[in-house]
């Protein structure tokens, strides 16, 4: 073979020449050249993998709430900021497309709230509410951003399912060691935990989306750890005592499974298990002794049924007499509301038999920022479900499909938590509006 074949054309020409027809660099062997690289982000540019690490550390410390700092502050808010900023910071230097999911939803929603706290009672108390409001979509979009390759988001929903379990062994460990520290007991809440959330309806809704998020991914692959973290969750799950997060439980399980017999067998499968949940809950439903089940769960020599099933006749009560209040707060305020966090105060200064912050994410939303406030909140409702929807009708990329399989279980997340919404306020709540973000990426990443 003559020799002047042998030659590469990058090897014969000036040092420019040679430049140019080299060709794209092969990376090196060793650190970060095998299958994935560090954390499967061997590839991505710094500022794009700072700004994924950030947001997964957020995400793993979504729980720590406590303790509160001025203007509701939390040490999550910390990593928050941090992940924040490390997204801005790449998407202004590699100049990417950012797209901004429920930003016109919160903008009415603020604006309504500015609205109504200037003719409110307490138009100070507002400022930090609003705040919240601009600090929580900016959380949503960083997350909506950042996972915008199948490599982010599975970092990210990876953390998350991991973070969860250690969360929630630490609140079993606190459980079985008695430890206020650990299992978060409160004064006013019994022996119900609340790890470092603050409150235990909170720490119910944390648990459950960890749960729904388990079966959307399943991960691990590996059948027995899996069914291992879901009775690591349950379990701390059902020792907050929360009795709405029983119906979020059943609302999240059936939108899964019918999603998923949907997408195996069809519309008629699905019309089919539909009817099927219906009959047999107009059959058992009635037919459950509430009253004498409760009796004796009141009666239990068991802690968590005392303070689960037992204390859920006066809750019931409790909440339906907060809603006559602040229905009649709504007609004493006008179409306009009162502005945040106005509920309290107002019925203190009517000297309300029950005197407390509203519980019901609708209903404040319309006594405290009035018929605009209320049509912001139904424009982020419909913001979320339709792009929920929108993910499990349509086919998701290969790339995505591999890490959601079931994205019907991340349907079944938004449906509970808008359904617990109902009866108290957690659309307000960081890890809610991490959800919030992770849908609204794969819907806008994912498309075929």
């Amino acid at each position: 073979m003559p020799t002047d074949q042998l030659l590469q054309p990058s090897a014969v020409g000036t040092p420019a020449e040679r430049w140019r027809t080299a060709g794209p660099a092969r990376p090196r062997a060793g650190y970060g050249a095998r299958r994935g690289g560090c954390l499967g982000l061997a590839r991505t540019p710094a500022y794009e993998k700072l700004a994924v690490v950030a947001s997964a550390v957020a995400v793993a410390l979504l729980p720590v709430l406590i303790p509160s700092g001025p203007a509701h502050l939390a040490p999550v808010d910390g990593a928050i900021a941090i992940a924040v900023m490390a997204s801005l910071l790449w998407a202004g230097w590699a100049r990417v497309e950012v797209r901004a999911p429920y930003a016109f939803a919160v903008a009415v929603f603020v604006a309504a709230g500015a609205v109504a706290a200037l003719v409110g009672p307490v138009p100070g108390k507002a400022v930090p509410a609003l705040a919240q409001d601009l600090w929580l979509l900016a959380w949503a979009l960083c997350i909506a951003n950042v996972c915008r390759t199948s490599e982010a988001l599975k970092i990210v929903l990876r953390v998350w399912v991991c973070a969860s379990a250690v969360w929630a062994a630490l609140a079993l460990i606190g459980e079985v060691a008695n430890s206020a520290l650990l299992a978060g007991y409160q004064a006013n809440e019994g022996g119900r935990i609340t790890l470092t959330l603050g409150d235990p309806n909170y720490a119910a809704n944390y648990f459950f989306l960890s749960i729904m998020i388990i079966a959307a991914t399943r991960w691990p692959r590996d059948r027995l750890a899996r069914a291992v973290l879901y009775g690591l969750l349950l379990t701390a799950w059902a020792l907050t005592g929360s009795n709405s997060g029983i119906i979020q439980m059943f609302v999240g399980i059936a939108a899964g499974v019918m999603v998923a017999v949907y997408k195996r067998q069809g519309l008629t499968a699905l019309l089919a298990a539909g009817c099927c949940f219906l009959i047999v809950g107009l059959t058992l439903v009635p037919r459950i002794p509430v009253a004498e089940v409760q009796a004796s769960a009141r009666a239990s020599q068991h802690r968590m049924l005392r303070d689960w099933v037992g204390r859920s006749q006066k809750t019931t009560a409790q909440r339906e007499l907060l809603t006559r209040e602040s229905i009649e707060l709504y007609y004493q305020g006008g179409p306009l509301g009162q502005g945040p966090t106005s509920t309290l105060t107002r019925l203190s200064a009517n000297q309300a038999p029950f005197a407390r912050e509203a519980h019901d994410d609708y209903l404040a939303a319309l006594v405290e920022r009035g018929f605009f406030g209320a049509i912001g909140l139904l424009i982020l409702i419909g913001s979320v479900g339709s792009r929920g929807l929108a993910i499990v009708r349509r086919p998701l990329v290969p790339a995505f499909a591999e890490v959601v399989p079931a994205p019907g279980f991340l349907l079944g997340a938004v449906g509970g938590t808008l359904v617990m919404a109902a009866v108290y306020e957690v659309l307000h709540v960081r890890h809610v509006w991490a959800l919030f973000g992770l849908v609204a990426a794969i819907f806008l990443w994912s498309r075929k």
